[in-house]
């Protein structure tokens, strides 16, 4: 369910709050169990397709009995201006000491 405050906010804006199912494991982003989703955004299209295109790719690699898609998939992106008060950088001091955990491609541990 789209929590109350995010109600007012475009579609594809509001879809990481869409889903009410348990997450089973945790993620760089998110916390395992039912937790509210998450907005991730890039500076470019190209960060993200080159994310998606190397968890698809683990995906396959670490599931080798299951078959590799017989068609092409379709992915939106879209630019949003993005104002905040109240915001992190985890690439500046003091928190860039921690980069090579919460950078590590596939162990989640650190960001949990």
């Amino acid at each position: 369910h789209i929590p109350l405050e995010c109600r007012h906010l475009h579609y594809l804006l509001a879809t990481p709050f869409r889903y009410g199912s348990v997450y089973p494991y945790g993620s760089r982003f998110r916390r395992a169990g039912k937790t509210k989703g998450v907005y991730y955004a890039t500076e470019t299209v190209l960060t993200a397709v080159a994310e998606m295109a190397f968890y698809r790719l683990l995906f396959f690699a670490e599931s080798p009995a299951t078959p590799w898609p017989n068609d092409a998939a379709e992915y939106t992106a879209f630019a949003a201006a993005i104002k905040c008060r109240r915001a992190i950088d985890l690439t500046r001091p003091p928190l860039d000491r921690d980069e090579k955990a919460w950078t590590q491609p596939t162990d989640y541990t650190a960001c949990q």
